[in-house]
């Protein structure tokens, strides 16, 4: 920072997590500010020349297309999720599914030496069927569709053993806890579509009480998770589970999950108490992108369009991926590993292929309506209203997929692989927990935080870099360059301003994300149809689908609340690059300084300054945010240790 500050005065000091991206996006300051008006058109979305950007990139995206939909016809053609839905036996039967015990969908456990054991479970077609001798037998019930278990009432302590071998087995309790999901997905859609209910009423009402909705947003946060918390943890503390069913494992598996909850909701107590300033920051943001989408109905249709868009890509490799993992070649079963799905190479190979593309197309869905909230936002912001209406929408959606789809592909697959190696860190992390080797463990999660920062960087920096395409229809890598230069140009505040729409965002998305989740948990522990271990759909865990339900309604939420702060810093952004595009002139000198005699004799340059900006044009919202900006430059300009 120090180094950018001596050779770039013009530059004001910025913060230091922007530092080391100055340092690559900036080959060298001095000759940063001709770099920078050469990539600048001083022209607006729709006036611009565009030109095809980061083909390379795109001829690259359609490559691993294509591939991917070749792993789908073969998971597709191999696969069978109905897997999921049985067990296997030592053998590697999977009772109800191979062709030798089509017919007999229930795992027994024979007793060996006063004992079960998994080693000699067989398949059966009722659990009342004496399968492994009259010695051997006890009565059982069915548990969930899937394996006959010893009474509770008359054979308690068989049934605490019989569960024990299913969930101290990993393989078989992902079995179990999977097959509980799919068993409950009409819980799972409807939580989704009341996600999507509360989401669009949440907007629907911000426009006018959006300091008010943000507070209500941090409440149902505070209350939903904290209500969850409290119901895991005690949950917890039963002597039969949460599930009550006597020794499942639930126990420790509720005390996490409430824990996790109960800190959470901790976290939002702590934003709540020191960022109650950034509040009324946020709201100011909100009201100039409620007017901006007040005026661009437009918008109001994006986010939707987004979260369909999504669901739907969401769903596909969701159903891709479930036959994908069931191509396994075959299983078998290890007296101290348990069940062991095996795989080959090429197996293993596709798995990875599938799940770091599916990563890479989920990203691109957000990165495309980035870029189209961005280029209707600029149409308003320069006033071209013929355009920021309704009719921005598709002209929008033509530019980017005609000529900007290899850099939104570019700016995707960074995040992508990025998001992967952090998520591969992590799983190391608690492969190193489980085997007890502490310093590979600290050192993994160190490498894992480490990458983690730097992807909520890069994603901070192609929202701007999708800004800067969208209007002046560079390629990836310049467009990052340029937005980065006029985000922390003395000119401008946007960097200390950029974001504060975080708080809504993080209120309303908590708060949709809570809802789902606690509907979903309320529904499964209340309705019979889902509550009864004897029936097919019994769901084993809970907690499992309640966290799915908080998932998929957090990823419904996302496209919905953050159309106000894309549409916030977009207003911003434009701002900043207007005042850069204002041309300098000479600041005027005071009388005094006219008539001294220093000024008679002084050769020193007149003083030049950029002209104030003329926000009139602006509604009273969006012009009292962007006169907070220009103040606030200036006092940063006459005080640089701000």
């Amino acid at each position: 920072q120090a180094v950018l500050t001596r050779a770039s005065p013009s530059r004001r000091s910025f913060p230091t997590e922007l530092v080391s991206a100055s340092a690559f996006a900036m080959p060298s300051a001095t000759s940063g500010e001709t770099a920078d008006e050469d990539n600048d058109k001083g022209a607006t979305p729709n006036t611009v020349e565009r030109h095809c950007t980061d083909c390379g990139c795109c001829v690259l995206f359609l490559l691993a297309l294509g591939f991917q939909a070749l792993v789908f016809h073969y998971a597709i053609r191999n696969g069978n999720p109905g897997k999921f839905a049985h067990l296997p036996t030592a053998s590697g039967d999977f009772c109800g599914m191979t062709d030798t015990v089509k017919d007999k969908p229930y795992l027994y456990f024979c007793m060996e030496d006063n004992s079960l054991s998994y080693k000699n479970a067989k398949c059966v077609a009722d659990c009342a069927e004496p399968a492994c001798g009259a010695s051997q037998t006890y009565v059982a019930e069915e548990f969930a569709g899937m394996v006959c278990l010893p009474d509770t009432k008359t054979s308690k302590d068989l049934a605490s053993e019989a569960l024990k071998l299913l969930t101290n087995d990993p393989n078989v309790e992902r079995m179990m806890s999977l097959k509980g999901v799919i068993s409950a997905w009409e819980v799972l859609a409807g939580a989704t579509v009341a996600s999507m209910v509360f989401g669009l009423v949440y907007l629907f009402f911000l426009e006018k009480f959006a300091g008010c909705l943000i507070w209500l947003g941090f409440a149902v946060t505070v209350l939903g998770t904290g209500g969850l918390g409290a119901a895991f943890i005690v949950a917890s503390q039963q002597p039969d589970g949460g599930d009550g069913l006597p020794s499942s494992g639930d126990s420790e598996k509720d005390l996490y999950v409430g824990v996790g909850f109960a800190a959470f909701c901790l976290l939002c107590v702590c934003i709540l108490l020191c960022k109650r300033k950034s509040v009324n920051q946020a709201v100011q943001c909100i009201t100039s992108a409620s007017e901006c989408i007040a005026e661009s109905p437009g918008l109001l249709l994006e986010p939707i369009l987004a979260m369909l868009i999504k669901l739907v890509a969401l769903v596909v490799l969701a159903f891709g991926f479930l036959y994908l993992l069931s191509v396994g070649d075959g299983v078998s079963y290890h007296p101290e590993n348990g069940i062991e799905v095996h795989y080959t190479d090429a197996q293993k190979a596709y798995i990875v292929f599938y799940a770091v593309f599916a990563l890479w197309l989920l990203e691109l869905c957000s990165a495309l309506s980035t870029f189209v909230i961005a280029y209707v936002t600029q149409l308003w912001f320069f006033k071209e209203f013929t355009l920021a209406g309704i009719a921005g929408l598709p002209k929008a959606y033509c530019a980017v997929l005609r000529y900007h789809m290899g850099s939104l592909a570019f700016g995707s697959l960074i995040i992508a692989v990025t998001r992967a190696i952090r998520i591969v860190l992590q799983w190391i992390t608690q492969g190193m927990n489980e085997s007890g080797n502490a310093v590979a463990a600290a050192l993994a999660c160190v490498m894992a935080c480490v990458v983690a920062c730097f992807e909520r960087f890069l994603k901070m920096l192609n929202k701007f870099a999708y800004m800067d395409i969208a209007i002046n229809s560079n390629c990836f890598c310049t467009a990052a360059r340029h937005a980065l230069s006029v985000l922390t140009h003395e000119a401008t505040t946007v960097v200390t301003i950029e974001g504060a729409a975080f708080i809504f965002e993080l209120a309303g998305a908590a708060a949709i994300t809570a809802f789902g989740g606690a509907v979903t948990y309320l529904v499964v522990t209340r309705v019979d149809t889902y509550n009864d271990p004897a029936k097919d759909t019994f769901v084993e865990d809970p907690a499992i689908l309640s966290v799915v339900a908080a998932a998929i309604s957090f990823f419904v939420a996302l496209p919905l609340v953050m159309v106000f702060g894309c549409v916030s810093d977009t207003i911003l952004f434009c701002f900043a690059l207007e005042r850069l595009r204002a041309p300098m002139e000479d600041e005027a000198k005071s009388f005094i300084a006219q008539m001294s005699c220093v000024a008679c004799w002084s050769s020193s340059p007149t003083a030049r300054k950029r002209p104030a900006a003329d926000n009139s044009r602006h509604p009273s919202g969006t012009r009292t945010l962007l006169n907070k900006c220009t103040e606030t430059s200036a006092r940063d300009i006459r005080d640089p240790a701000r």
